[in-house]
């Protein structure tokens, strides 16, 4: 038979109870980030990421790079970009604070832009150089920040005014990238 507690001894034995509880929480917590880092240095020791010369590091089948604190990942590698002409005459912050707009037809090429040029830009968009056939697009100029990505042959990106053509494939898009935050 249990002996009937009083108010007292349940509320002492309630705040034991607590305390194991908050304890084994923190525990958990503290093991997991240690963990976490443990794990995070040992996949880098195992040769899943290489340090290259620079700012540019492997990992997996993408290449990163970190810019005044933030990543940036690219799905070209530096060596596959060589061949490339790019010629700017722009830097990051000709994005800073303004729209951005993009005409392509690659969903890929479009969100590797976005993604590294939107933590820049206002907002961006997608929009067609010129005469537009789709109605649901803006029409831009060169006066815009607007980048046009045309399929070619041969990778070049060239600058006329606010505008930059991207011509080519997703090696060319990288090239721009890698050429624009002084990467290559």
């Amino acid at each position: 038979m249990r002996r009937i507690l009083t108010k007292e001894e349940m509320l002492v034995k309630e705040k034991r109870r607590n305390r194991i509880i908050s304890f084994v929480i923190l525990v958990i917590m503290l093991g997991s980030t240690v963990g976490f880092a443990f794990v995070f240095k040992s996949d880098n020791s195992n040769g899943d990421v290489q340090n290259l010369p620079g700012k540019l590091y492997n990992y997996g089948d993408k290449w990163a790079a970190e810019v005044d604190g933030q990543q940036f990942v690219f799905s070209s590698s530096p060596g596959s970009i060589n061949s490339t002409d790019v010629v700017l005459l722009s830097a990051p912050n000709q994005f800073y604070g303004k729209p951005l707009y993009i005409d392509t037809s690659s969903q890929n090429m479009y969100s590797e832009i976005a993604s590294t040029l939107g933590r820049y830009a206002e907002r961006v968009q997608e929009a067609c150089y010129s005469s537009c056939e789709n109605i649901t697009f803006a029409e831009k100029t060169c006066e815009d920040n607007l980048i046009v990505i045309k399929p070619a042959e041969k990778n070049k990106v060239y600058q006329n005014q606010s505008c930059v053509f991207i011509e080519g494939d997703m090696r060319a898009v990288d090239a721009f990238l890698y050429k624009l935050f002084d990467l290559s």
